[in-house]
């Protein structure tokens, strides 16, 4: 029970913290929600074989599978893994 009340209390505390300020919200995306996606689709490339690291990864999604062919060996699907992340926050708002 009381991990319960804990977890009530916590609840309570971030309600009170709402609505959150627009730059709050862009300072959460950039600095929590961005690495995560991030980490889910390298994960899920490496899941299906692909053989970028992390940071390949956030390379190809940053600039591109074209520009980073010459730098990056290997297969890369970061691209429709990201879309899917897209249409997923498009369906939520």
């Amino acid at each position: 029970m009381n991990r319960l009340h804990s977890l009530t209390e916590k609840q309570r505390q971030l309600q009170a913290l709402r609505p959150l300020e627009p730059s709050q919200v862009r300072a959460l995306e950039e600095k929590v929600i961005a690495p995560f996606e991030l980490e889910v689709i390298a994960t899920s490339n490496q899941i299906e074989g692909n053989s970028l690291t992390l940071r390949e990864t956030e390379m190809v999604l940053s600039k591109g599978r074209d520009h980073c062919r010459e730098t990056i060996e290997g297969p890369s699907r970061s691209g429709e893994s990201s879309s899917c992340f897209f249409l997923y926050e498009e369906l939520g708002d």
